[in-house]
């Protein structure tokens, strides 16, 4: 599992690309062909 916090600027559906602070919460899982992610989250910083 990882945490971490990411600054980031983004447009979505056609709108003026924006700043956004987010948590991210990512979970990975180590195979034959290395780590990959298994599942992702991404929740803003109001």
């Amino acid at each position: 599992m990882l945490r971490y916090r990411s600054a980031i600027e983004i447009g979505v559906d056609g709108r003026e690309p924006g700043p956004l602070s987010a948590w991210h919460l990512d979970c990975y899982r180590r195979t034959e062909a290395g780590w990959q992610v298994q599942w992702s989250q991404a929740t803003e910083i109001r």
